[in-house]
Parts: C-alpha cells; sequence; structure tokens
C-alpha cells in the first residue's frame, strides 16, 4: 500500500489548508470526510485496502464516533495510491496528537507527508496487525506498543467438508449432532436464512441486537451496540454485510452479523435466545455461517474483539491487535510517560479513595443509628 520512497517523492505543501500539493506528478490531499466530493467518496471507496480496518466502510460507517479525516494522494493518471484515514485532538490540553487508524507502514511516504504538514507531537497508530514498529522514526521516538484486543483468524477451504475435517474431533461429532437434533424436534418450524446488503430487513437487524443484549444480559453484562452506534451503523449493514439467521416459528431465535471484504468476513456480532441453549443455536449459528461463507468463496473468516473459548474450538489462530505511539521528540516523550505514570498510580489508589469515602460516609450513619438507640 506503501509509495515507493526511491521513485515518488511528496513534498511541502505550499497550498491552503485543505488544498491539494503536487510533486512529481503525485498529487497529495488531505480533508475532513464531510468534504469529500461524491466522486472521490466513490473512487476512495472503491480502493482495495489491505484490511477492513483502515477502509472507508470501517472508518466511516462503522467506527463510532467516525474518523474525522482522510488523507490521499494520485498518481499521474489519477489512480489513487494511497489512502489513510486519522484524527486529531489535543492530548492532555497541551500536546498535538494525531491518530492513525487501520494497518499503515509508520515509513510509508504519505504518512511522512502528513505528519511533515501537521507536526503532530504524538501520533498514535492504531488497529496495527504488526507487534513490531521501528524504535525512530525521523525525529520521532516509539514510547510505547500495546497489545489492545484480538481477532481470531480462520483460513477457509474450499469445501464445508474439508472445514469440518479441520476441527477438533469433539467438535466435529458435535455440531452435525446439534443440528440433525434441532431439525428433528422444531421439525417444519425450523427454517435458516442469509440476506446481504439491500435484502437485509430493518426488523432483522433489530431483532439480531435484542437477541444479543438478551445474551449479554444472562451473563451480567451489556451490550456495546446502543441507540447511537446503531443508528450509525445502518447504512453500512444494507452496503455489504451479511445476515445469517436460524428462524423458529417465524422468530429469530440466533444469528449472526459479518462484515463482507473483498475475500474476507468479520465477525461483528453474534447471539441467540438463551432460552434455547439446550440447542446450541450459537455454535450451531457460527458452524452455519462459515459453510454459507464458504459457498460464497471467502477465504478468510476474522472473529473479532476479545478472546473466547468458541473461536479456537472453531479453528480460529490468535492475530492480536496493537496500538504504537511515537513522540515527537524526548521532550514530549517524558511528559506522556509521567502522564502514564501518575494515570497508573490514579488507578492504583482508586479502592483506597473508594474506601475512605464510603468510611466517611460511614461514620455520620454508625452515629445516626447510636442515637436512635438511645432515644428509645
Amino acid at each position: 500500500m506503501s509509495l515507493n520512497a526511491a521513485t515518488v517523492q511528496l513534498s511541502e505543501a505550499h497550498s491552503p489548508e485543505h488544498a491539494a500539493s503536487t510533486t512529481n506528478s503525485f498529487t497529495f490531499q488531505d480533508l475532513p470526510l464531510a468534504e469529500l466530493s461524491a466522486e472521490m467518496r466513490a473512487r476512495i471507496g472503491e480502493f482495495r485496502f489491505p484490511s477492513w480496518f483502515g477502509s472507508l466502510g470501517f472508518c466511516e460507517s462503522y467506527s463510532y464516533p467516525p474518523v474525522e479525516k482522510v488523507a490521499f494522494c494520485t498518481n499521474p493518471s489519477g489512480e489513487i495510491q494511497d489512502v489513510i484515514f486519522f484524527n486529531e485532538r489535543k492530548w492532555a490540553g497541551l500536546f498535538k496528537e494525531m491518530e492513525i487508524v487501520g494497518p499503515v507502514n509508520p515509513e510509508s511516504e504519505l504518512l511522512l507527508k502528513l505528519r511533515t504538514k501537521h507536526q503532530p507531537d504524538l501520533f498514535k497508530l492504531s488497529l496495527q496487525s504488526a507487534s513490531t514498529f521501528p524504535e525512530k522514526i525521523n525525529d520521532s521516538i516509539l514510547i510505547e506498543v500495546r497489545r489492545v484486543n484480538e481477532d481470531y483468524r480462520i483460513d477457509l477451504p474450499s469445501t464445508p467438508e474439508e472445514y469440518l475435517q479441520q476441527l477438533g474431533k469433539q467438535t466435529r461429532k458435535h455440531l452435525p449432532y446439534y443440528l440433525r437434533r434441532l431439525q428433528r424436534e422444531a421439525q417444519k418450524n425450523f427454517i435458516i436464512r442469509a440476506a446481504t446488503g439491500e435484502r437485509i430487513s430493518r426488523q432483522s437487524f433489530i431483532d439480531l441486537l435484542e437477541l444479543n443484549q438478551l445474551r449479554m444480559r444472562s451473563k451480567g453484562r451489556e451490550t456495546l451496540w446502543t441507540r447511537e452506534t446503531k443508528l450509525h451503523r445502518w447504512p453500512l449493514i444494507q452496503k455489504a454485510v451479511l445476515l445469517f439467521g436460524l428462524e423458529l416459528g417465524g422468530k429469530l431465535v440466533g444469528s449472526s452479523l459479518s462484515y463482507l471484504h473483498g475475500s474476507e468476513a468479520f465477525l461483528i456480532t453474534i447471539a441467540h435466545d438463551p432460552q434455547y441453549d439446550r440447542w446450541n443455536l450459537g455454535n450451531l449459528c457460527l458452524w452455519q455461517t462459515i459453510e454459507h461463507l464458504i459457498h460464497i468463496d471467502c477465504r478468510v473468516f476474522h472473529l473479532l474483539w476479545g478472546t473466547s473459548f468458541y473461536k479456537a474450538q472453531f479453528g480460529g489462530q490468535l492475530a492480536p491487535i496493537y496500538r504504537a505511539i511515537y513522540a515527537r521528540n524526548t521532550r514530549v516523550a517524558s511528559a506522556w510517560r509521567l502522564w502514564s505514570l501518575l494515570k497508573i498510580e490514579a488507578a492504583a489508589s482508586l479502592p483506597q479513595k473508594i474506601t475512605r469515602r464510603l468510611r466517611g460516609y460511614w461514620v455520620p450513619i454508625r452515629e445516626y443509628l447510636s442515637d436512635g438507640r438511645r432515644g428509645s
């Protein structure tokens, strides 16, 4: 995705804030996503991003709040060569921070151009698949690499039969049994449905999220799908998402939602009605989703957001997601390390603060109770 430094050199911009700059016939531009023309938005949408993370769909329509800005460069033929989505903010109210969203070569020409123009004190590379990064890039110093989330990657074979053979002996035995039992007990009331894009009804989307909420509550947790994220992501659901569902008596009882990106799919959420746990609907739904993805020639399935036993059980290989942070100079690096230390110490002292606060409330309560007993 990166430009070849030997053939492409991007120079300092001498134009206004959002105007394009051109060097050796390569054009560089960065601007708020809201200011993209319809034609340029379509072209960036068609660009072959190496990962869903860092793509237009993810940054604009999935990430919430959405990513604010985009930088890109085009060759003499007008073809887009590289794209970076980013945010800018103030860190600690003092330093200028730039966050790059999605996998990127930290030494790419486009990122160098962007940093040279905006001069951030800190630049953060989020949602990175790499675990190692250069210790120094120009005048910037690497100050942190942290594992922030997990992806489990399943390389899908060409047939469902091959996939089943890849699984462990017990899983290979139980999945077909679960399906036969459900078909036998539910009989004609049981239907498997798959829908993509505009064929996904708003009601089926709502039903899936309600199942997700039921599943989370049964575990004593809250769903991350707020009213705002539902509204924000609905347009994305209608573009390139697979909704796979198990229906019982016309009611959705198990479902999965996966984003389709080229020949890869990314599991966004999966849920089932807890009252049907005896039928192992969660495992059945995931297995049938995988078989459907194989039938539509999907080659990789990503089980996103966190570790779970079932992800390894279904053949997922752990692929951690990292964040790297660079500081512009040693002064900024020292300030960031001090801030991090103070934050850790504050978090460590929180239980003691809560105890002291509760003790402060307990003293007057105890005195009140004592007075009450004396009065009686």
